[in-house]
């Protein structure tokens, strides 16, 4: 009775588990789509690495070559014999210093320039003295006031017509002349017999003399004023004098208001105008830095004699170096302003740079029916072997994730939907089902829980996948492998 007892508990025992294993490779089937069936390998023949936590990016492809912050060629922009360069190749400058001059006499303009810069600071200087300016104005205002009155009074005594008084005063005057030159006349015969030499003689005759010139005056005078008819020539002549005098005392009133309260400020405007004009002529002699920089190119020499246009300098601001990428319209709207650009050169070996874009072009070139745009990078690590000119390959990072779990590209495969890395734990190589997120050249985010920072993975996973074949009927993934003992 008792052993009846005990087959019967058996045979619901196994019912029981067999129902579970099913429930179980159900769950499993339903976990793991993919079906593969294990396989026996040589696990020697594997390669792997460890599953590490760190950076991944993705970006856009470029190219480009490096340039200066800034540029310029320096021409001479005067001929003459070269006195002096001060520079050498490779030279730090600053903006204005001097880096090579023409002798001034050399130049029939740098000297022809310096006479007018003489003359220029003079006149200046004379606007400038206000007693000096002050007094010759008022100077020239009295004169200018004299001229006038001398032209006045001339005109007015020739439009003067003599009335009958004048001519009756100026007849009485001849007459009582006359009547004097009489008894002058008279005294003189009584003592005409004298010697030359008598004093008496002497003295009569000078009075005599006296006398009829008076005499002979007055008889002109009144001649003139019975006889006076305006000269109508005369008269515009004094006009036209008079006219011009007073416009002359005008110029010499204003010029007397324009400094009689100081400088004209019109007028000193206009000579140092003059003068910056004729000072910038003289400093074509030089030529001088446009900006901070170094000299990269030197072609001038102290005895050269040059001419206007020649070159004599390149200079570029080595301070920040730039890289110009062409990037297609397909990938521009990708581009931001401060995204990273991890840089390469073929002229540089195992050597690795970085940037930041800081410019984005807003219209593109057409070529071969697609639109390129311009993109700048600057350099944010450059060193003495980048130099301007170079060409580089660019990766514009435009996504990245920062402490992701990592493994290499080539670790991951897929088997049915799923993606799978392959783990080796001491001498075992187990698969695992991954999520994946972001992927670089090199490197695959994995997102889910399934692996950890330190994992071993196998990094040739086709060498297991070729010694397992697809099951369509078995639903598992493969077993694990062990180390061939």
């Amino acid at each position: 009775m008792k052993i009846k007892r005990k087959r019967r508990f058996l045979w619901w025992i196994i019912p029981l588990a067999l129902l579970g294993a099913a429930a179980g490779a159900l769950f499993w089937f339903r976990a793991h789509p993919v079906q593969t069936q294990a396989a026996t390998v040589d696990l020697t023949a594997l390669t792997t690495t460890k599953v590490v936590t760190g950076s991944v990016s993705t970006g856009i492809s470029a190219t480009g070559t490096v340039r200066t912050n800034q540029n310029a060629t320096l021409s001479w922009s005067a001929s003459g014999k070269v006195a002096q360069v001060t520079v050498k190749k490779g030279d730090q400058v600053t903006a204005n210093q001097i880096l090579a001059q023409i002798d001034p006499t050399s130049s029939t303009a740098l000297v022809t320039a310096q006479v007018n810069l003489a003359t220029a600071q003079q006149t200046l200087a004379d606007l400038q003295d206000v007693t000096v300016a002050q007094a010759n104005a008022s100077i020239a205002l009295i004169n200018a006031q004299t001229a006038v009155d001398d032209a006045q009074t001339t005109l007015d005594n020739l439009k003067v017509i003599p009335t009958q008084a004048q001519i009756d005063a100026a007849n009485a005057t001849y007459l009582a002349d006359q009547q004097t030159v009489e008894k002058l006349q008279t005294a003189f015969d009584l003592v005409a017999s004298l010697d030359a030499a008598d004093l008496r003689r002497a003295q009569a005759l000078s009075a005599l003399d006296a006398a009829k010139q008076t005499r002979d005056t007055a008889a002109s005078n009144l001649d003139y004023l019975k006889n006076y008819t305006p000269d109508a020539t005369s008269v515009a002549q004094a006009e036209a004098n008079l006219a011009l005098a007073k416009a002359q005392l005008v110029v010499a009133q204003a010029d007397y208001d324009a400094v009689k309260s100081g400088p004209d400020a019109n007028k000193v405007a206009a000579a140092k105008a003059n003068i910056s004009q004729i000072q910038a002529s003289l400093d074509q002699q030089y030529i001088r830095a446009p900006f901070d920089g170094t000299i990269t190119t030197i072609n001038v020499n102290v005895g050269d004699q040059v001419t206007s246009g020649t070159s004599a300098f390149r200079i570029d601001d080595t301070s920040a170096l730039y890289i110009d990428l062409q990037v297609s319209e397909v990938d521009i709207n990708s581009i931001k302003l401060d995204q990273s650009v991890d840089l390469t050169f073929d002229a540089i070996a195992d050597q690795a740079y970085t940037a930041k874009i800081n410019d984005i072009g807003s219209v593109g070139t057409v070529s071969g029916g697609v639109a390129n745009f311009t993109v700048t990078a600057q350099l944010t690590n450059a060193d003495s072997s980048v130099r301007p000119g170079m060409t580089a390959t660019a990766n514009i990072i435009t996504q990245q994730v920062s402490d992701a779990l990592l493994v290499p590209n080539h670790a991951i495969t897929t088997l049915g939907r799923d993606k799978v890395v392959y783990t080796l734990s001491g001498s075992v190589v187990a698969p695992v089902v991954v999520t994946v997120g972001l992927a670089s050249d090199t490197q695959t985010q994995v997102t889910s829980a399934t692996l950890k920072t330190g994992d071993v993975v196998v990094t040739n996973p086709t060498t297991l996948t070729t010694a397992s074949t697809t099951s369509s009927s078995s639903g598992r993934l493969p077993r694990p492998w062990m180390r061939r003992p």
